[in-house]
C-alpha cells in the first residue's frame, strides 16, 4: 500500500489527471492575458462588504488608490483584507490573508494536484488558500514532481507559474516551515502548526490509553483539518477522518470527526488525542500488527454474517471466548450517549472508557447488535478501495506480511459480497466489534485482540452424575434435534418445532449442570436466563421473552430456563398479571423452535397447560454417597490437591448436594492459597471450609454430620 512504487503510481495517477482537468476547466479568459508574476497587495473593505481600495503591500495607499482591476492580470496573488480605514475598528470586517491562484492554467494544474483535498474550493475562480496556507505545503512534493515532468505535458507558462508557488513558500513560509521542521524532528508540536502534520491521505492513530496493560490504536485516514471555534468560542482541530466499516453485508468507508482542543504549551505530538502514524515510535511494527487485527475483524464479520448450515438449522453469529475491556450497551436508557461532534456510534465508543471486564463466552454478531440496536449502525459509503490515502513518500511504511494485498472473500448466499479487501481497508478497521455476552445477558462492544476460540471440555458430559439412562437419552435427543432435526411438524407452519425439558428435583441435583454440560459436549452457546431477569411489566416480559428465543433460534443456542416457576405457577382467577404471564409462555414456548432446558423446584406449582408443551420431563434426586465421592474428586481435580480416593469416599458420606460441594472446594482453595501459591489442597483444607461455609440453617441433621465428620 505504502511502498514507493506504489507512492510513484499514485504521483503518477494525478499527474496524468492534469491535462484531463486542464480541458475541463472554464476559462473566462485566455491564459495569455494573465501575467507570470505575483503580488502582495492589501484589500481595505468597508463594513457593508464593498471594496474600498486595493494597492500594493507596503506602499502609500493615498498615492496609489487603485482599483482591484489592476491586479486581476497576474497569475498569484496574496491578498490581505482588512477594514477601510475611515471605518471604526468595530465595523465587522475581519482582518485575513490568502493567497489567489487566479491563472486558469495554474488553477488547473493545482486542483489535479490537489483533488484529494477538501479544506478548500477547487472549483471556484480564483483558487483560495486561507493562511497559514498548509494546503500548498501538503502539495509541496506534488508540485516538485509536476516541474520534473516533460515539456510536452508541462509547458514554459505553467513551468513558471509554478515556480511562483516555490517562491511564495521561500518569501512567505520559510520561518513556519523552519519551526515546524525542527518541531516535527523532536517529536513536538505546537497548536498553531498543528494543521501542517495532519495531511490529507495520511494515516493517523487514535490511541486508547486507559486500556492496560497496552495502548490499543484504531487506525484512519485523514480527509481534512481545519481550524474552528468549540462552543465556548475557543479555538481548535477538526479533523474529519475515514475507516473501514460494516454494514451487515459489505465493507466501505466510514467518515468520523475527531477534535484537537486548542493549547498553548508545546507538546509531544504522540501525546495528542490523534496523531499521525508516522510519529509513532514503532509504526514499522505497528503497521502489520493494525493488518492482522483487520484481518481477523474481516473473519468474525464475515463469520457472524454468512449462513452456516446445521443439519436443518441455519445458524449464524460466532461462538468465541473473551477477556478483556467490555463496553456494555445494556439498553436504549443506559446505553453510550451518541458522540457530540456527529461521529458515527462505534468510533465513539471506543473513545469512551469501558464499563467492566470481561471474561467468558461470547457471540459475536454484527448483523444481530445493529438489528437490535439500529443507532449503532454506521453509514458505509461503499466504494472498491476504502478510505483514500496517498502518503507521503518520506513515510516509507510497510508491510511486512506473505499474505497478499487483497485477499478473496469467500462467496455466500447471504454473506458479505465483498470479492477483496485491501491493505489500507484491513489497516483501518475498528478495535472493538460488537457482541453478545452469554455471562451477562447483554450486548456490547469487546476488543478484537482479546477474542480467541473456545477450549472445550471433551470430558464435561462423561463426568456428569445423573442417571446413566436418562444421561443418554438426552444427549441422543438434542443431538438429533441440533444435527438433523425433525420431518414431524404441526397442522399449523412452524408450531411445535422445538424441544423442551423439563428437569425438576430439589437444589444441587444437577439440573443445571446437565443443561451446561450438553452445550459443551455440542460446543453450542448456552444462554442462561431467570424469570426474575426479565423484570415485573408484561410488556416488557413479552418483549424479552422474544428477543431471547429469537437470539437462540440464530445462533443455535440452548437456552436454560432456570427457576421456571417464577412463569409457570398455575393460573387463578384473582392474579391477572399471573395469568397473562402464563399465556405469554405458553404462546411461546409453542411457536419456538429450538432446544429449552427448563427447571425448577416446585413441580407441583406449575399450570397444567404446560405439560402439553413439554416434550421430555426428568426428576432428579439428590446423588448418592459413591456419586458425591465422584463429584467430589471431579470439582477438586481442578486444582492441585493432594486427596486420596479414601478421602473422596469418606467425604462421599456426606448428604450434600453438587452446589454446597462445589462452594465448598472453592472456599478450601482460598485456604491453601492463603499458604502459598503452591500450597497443595489436603482434607484438612476441606474440613475448614466446612466449618465455615454456608449451609441450610434449616437442615440441623446435615449440619451436625458435618461438625462430627470435621471433629
Amino acid at each position: 500500500m505504502s511502498s514507493s512504487k506504489n507512492e510513484e503510481s499514485e504521483f503518477e495517477d494525478l499527474l496524468a489527471a492534469y491535462p484531463a482537468k486542464a480541458k475541463k476547466t472554464k476559462v473566462d479568459d485566455e491564459p495569455s492575458s494573465y501575467r507570470t508574476h505575483f503580488e502582495d497587495v492589501t484589500q481595505e473593505t468597508y463594513s457593508w462588504g464593498s471594496i474600498a481600495e486595493v494597492y500594493r503591500t507596503g506602499e502609500n495607499p493615498q498615492e496609489q488608490r487603485r482599483k482591484e482591476g489592476r491586479f486581476g492580470d497576474v497569475a498569484l496573488v496574496l491578498r490581505r483584507i482588512v477594514p477601510h480605514h475611515g471605518d471604526n475598528r468595530d465595523s465587522g470586517v475581519a482582518k485575513t490573508t490568502q493567497l489567489e491562484i487566479q491563472s486558469p492554467t495554474l488553477r488547473a494544474a493545482f486542483a489535479a494536484l490537489a483533488a484529494d483535498y477538501v479544506n478548500i474550493n477547487l472549483h471556484q475562480n480564483p483558487i483560495i488558500i486561507p493562511e497559514p496556507y498548509t494546503e500548498l505545503h501538503h502539495c509541496q512534493n506534488r508540485i516538485q514532481a509536476l516541474l520534473e515532468l516533460d515539456s510536452d505535458i508541462v509547458d514554459d507558462r505553467l513551468r513558471g507559474e509554478l515556480k511562483l508557488l516555490q517562491a511564495f513558500q521561500t518569501d512567505y513560509m520559510m520561518r513556519t516551515l523552519q519551526n515546524l521542521n525542527d518541531y516535527e524532528q523532536n517529536g513536538l508540536i505546537t497548536f498553531e502548526l498543528l494543521r501542517f502534520i495532519f495531511i490529507p491521505g495520511s494515516l493517523v492513530v487514535l490511541p486508547h490509553r486507559r486500556l492496560s496493560p497496552v495502548e490499543v490504536y484504531w487506525a484512519a485516514v485523514v480527509q481534512s483539518c481545519q481550524e474552528v471555534l468549540d462552543d465556548n468560542k475557543e479555538p481548535c482541530c477538526e479533523i474529519t477522518v475515514a475507516y473501514t466499516g460494516f454494514d451487515n453485508s459489505s465493507f466501505g468507508t466510514v467518515f468520523a470527526k475527531l477534535t484537537v482542543n486548542g493549547f498553548t504549551e508545546i507538546k509531544r505530538i504522540t501525546d495528542l488525542p490523534v496523531y499521525p502514524l508516522l510519529h509513532h515510535p514503532e509504526k514499522n511494527t505497528l503497521l502489520p500488527a493494525l493488518r492482522r487485527r483487520g484481518v481477523e475483524y474481516r473473519r468474525l464479520c464475515e463469520d457472524s454474517s454468512t449462513n452456516k448450515a446445521q443439519g436443518n438449522h441455519i445458524v449464524l453469529g460466532s461462538h468465541c471466548h473473551y477477556d478483556g475491556p467490555f463496553w456494555e450497551v445494556a439498553d436504549e436508557a443506559r446505553g453510550f450517549p451518541s458522540p457530540t461532534d456527529g461521529s458515527p456510534q462505534t468510533f465513539g465508543t471506543f473513545r469512551i472508557t469501558p464499563n467492566s471486564q470481561c471474561r467468558g463466552r461470547i457471540v459475536v454478531d454484527p448483523p444481530g447488535f445493529i438489528e437490535e440496536n439500529p443507532a449503532y449502525r454506521d453509514h458505509v459509503r461503499k466504494d472498491k478501495s476504502g478510505p483514500s490515502a496517498i502518503l507521503r513518500g518520506s513515510e516509507s511504511l510497510k508491510i511486512d506480511t506473505k499474505e497478499s494485498a487483497s485477499s478473496s472473500a469467500s462467496p455466500s448466499q447471504t454473506g458479505p459480497t465483498d470479492k477483496t479487501v485491501t491493505d489500507l481497508q484491513l489497516i483501518t478497521m475498528p478495535p472493538i466489534i460488537p457482541g453478545f455476552s452469554l455471562s451477562k445477558r447483554t450486548w456490547g462492544f469487546y476488543l478484537v485482540d482479546g477474542i480467541s476460540d473456545i477450549k472445550w471440555n471433551p470430558n464435561a458430559y462423561a463426568a456428569l452424575q445423573i442417571d446413566q439412562k436418562q444421561k443418554d437419552s438426552v444427549r441422543k435427543l438434542v443431538g438429533e434435534h441440533r444435527d438433523a432435526g425433525s420431518a414431524f411438524d404441526d397442522f399449523v407452519a412452524g408450531k411445535g418445532r422445538g424441544l423442551v425439558f423439563l428437569l425438576h428435583g430439589p437444589p444441587g441435583s444437577g439440573k443445571t449442570m446437565t443443561a451446561e454440560t450438553v452445550a459443551e459436549s455440542l460446543k453450542c452457546p448456552l444462554y442462561y436466563t431467570t424469570g426474575g431477569e426479565l423484570g415485573l411489566e408484561i410488556d416488557k416480559i413479552e418483549r424479552g421473552l422474544r428477543l431471547i428465543f429469537q437470539r437462540i433460534q440464530r445462533w443455535a443456542a440452548i437456552l436454560l430456563f432456570d427457576e421456571a416457576d417464577t412463569f409457570m405457577a398455575r393460573r387463578s382467577e384473582d392474579n391477572l398479571e399471573r395469568n397473562a404471564l402464563v399465556s405469554i409462555l405458553l404462546r411461546l414456548l409453542e411457536y419456538q423452535s429450538g432446544i429449552l432446558f427448563l427447571t425448577t423446584n416446585r413441580l407441583a406449582d406449575f399450570d397444567e397447560a404446560f405439560y402439553s408443551r413439554i416434550h421430555i420431563r426428568i426428576e432428579f434426586k439428590l446423588a448418592e454417597a459413591d456419586r458425591r465421592a465422584i463429584i467430589w474428586a471431579g470439582i477438586a481435580g481442578q486444582a492441585n490437591h493432594e486427596i486420596t480416593p479414601d478421602e473422596f469416599k469418606a467425604l462421599g458420606t456426606l448428604p450434600l448436594d453438587g452446589r454446597r460441594i462445589k462452594n465448598v472446594l472453592r472456599v478450601a482453595s482460598l485456604l491453601t492459597h492463603s499458604r502459598g501459591r503452591t500450597a497443595r489442597m489436603s482434607l484438612a483444607d476441606v474440613k475448614d471450609a466446612l466449618q465455615i461455609s454456608a449451609g441450610d440453617p434449616n437442615d440441623g441433621e446435615v449440619e451436625a454430620l458435618v461438625d462430627t465428620f470435621c471433629s
